[in-house]
């Protein structure tokens, strides 16, 4: 023996130890002893084994003819049991069936309450935080990363989202850290108020809108304003005088959650332009679906139909100009523009209303300019005081 401990163990351990004493003790003992637990006892207390001094060990032991029968690796448990029994493949086997039974332990009783105590104090301490799903996050971090997704599940009853959450926790604060405030973004940034004149100015033209005489957005409270353009057309004219202003997304966002309509019944806005600018073109319609039978002629009617309601609710009343007398100039165009929606199939009394909206439409120009005049001239001194005469009632408050 004296020849091994030279050769294996003399030159990779402390002088001091007394070797052979491991021996003695194996033999009063029985075959099969715990080789950690044996060598702990021959060191000094908190003596620390280095990978080379075990190894060393292990080769003696081998080279006086014992053997290593652990039935488990090192990855379970780092206890390992060597037998010095020439009958060694016995003793190995009745370790694996032991084991593989449940009644060999992998750990000592002192480890092993340990280990129960450390589990039941980490899953008591995710029940009593008050932090919530937070702060389970934050207590599991300390050792998401340390233990596997099923022993964790299974010791501490948590799901795979909160390991999963607990894991990127950790890599994103530090085990256990404090979580890191996420920076405030700012989306929309609150506009200047000279932006937000110009659109109100904008959206106060009645070149651009008309005001309704009793609807009411319920988000706003603010009266319907009809607009008379598209949206990619307002968003043009809005630009070419602002060209400093507010952006297009912000433009068409203010549109959408406003008071703002495009292609909705107006008829609430005056008695005429309900029955002779809205009611005429529906009576046209229904003239031509039911005495037309040809779809492709139907088809082009219809279609002529729009183009003249069209151009009477917008373009007719962008070319008219106010003189400076007061006199309106406009192109005669109504003749024409009749004639070629309709040419002679229009019903008399169809026109003649059709001739009166015309008139109604050039009558609001006017009025309209002379209100913007009349605001132009005046001074801290005047005051203007306008009515809507022409309001329609709503037959049920009537």
């Amino acid at each position: 023996m004296n020849s091994l401990y030279e050769y294996h163990l003399k030159k990779r351990t402390i002088a001091s130890v007394n070797w052979l004493q491991l021996f003695k003790e194996w033999e009063s003992c029985g075959n099969i002893i715990e080789i950690n637990t044996a060598l702990t006892r021959l060191y000094p207390k908190k003596y620390k084994f280095t990978d080379r001094e075990i190894q060393a060990w292990s080769s003696m032991l081998k080279a006086a003819r014992c053997t290593n029968i652990t039935p488990f690796n090192n990855s379970i448990s780092m206890c390992k049991f060597w037998t010095r029994s020439s009958e060694s493949e016995v003793d190995k086997k009745n370790l694996n069936d032991l084991y593989n039974s449940g009644f060999l332990n992998p750990y000592p009783t002192k480890i092993q309450n340990h280990i129960e105590s450390f589990w039941e104090s980490f899953k008591e301490c995710l029940a009593i935080n008050k932090k919530g799903p937070n702060g389970i996050r934050q207590i599991l971090s300390i050792i998401a990363h340390k233990f596997s997704y099923e022993e964790l599940q299974n010791k501490l009853g948590v799901s795979s989202n909160t390991i999963n959450m607990a894991r990127k926790y950790a890599i994103l604060n530090g085990p256990g850290g404090q979580q890191i405030d996420k920076p405030k973004i700012i989306r929309n940034l609150p506009l200047s108020e000279e932006i937000e004149n110009q659109f109100q100015i904008f959206f106060s033209d009645k070149s651009n809108v008309t005001m309704s005489s009793y609807k009411v957005d319920s988000k706003t409270n603010r009266p319907i304003l009809y607009l008379l353009d598209q949206k990619e057309v307002l968003w043009k004219r809005f630009s070419e005088n602002y060209p400093n202003g507010m952006k297009r997304t912000t433009f068409m966002a203010r549109i959408e959650d406003g008071p703002y309509r495009y292609r909705e019944d107006l008829g609430g806005l005056c008695s005429i332009c309900a029955e002779y600018g809205y009611e005429i073109f529906d009576d046209l319609i229904k003239i031509i679906k039911l005495h037309i039978e040809n779809n492709l002629v139907q088809n082009k009617l219809l279609q002529d139909v729009e183009q003249i309601r069209r151009h009477i609710k917008k373009e007719y009343v962008r070319e008219l100009s106010i003189k400076n007398n007061e006199q309106i100039e406009h192109d005669e165009c109504i003749d024409h523009c009749l004639l070629f929606a309709f040419e002679k199939q229009l019903l008399e009394n169809k026109k003649e209303k059709l001739l009166h909206y015309l008139a109604h439409q050039a009558r609001k120009t006017y009025l309209n300019a002379q209100v913007q005049a009349n605001l132009l001239k005046l001074d801290k001194d005047g005051a203007i005081f306008i009515v809507d005469y022409k309001m329609r009632i709503l037959p049920k408050s009537a």
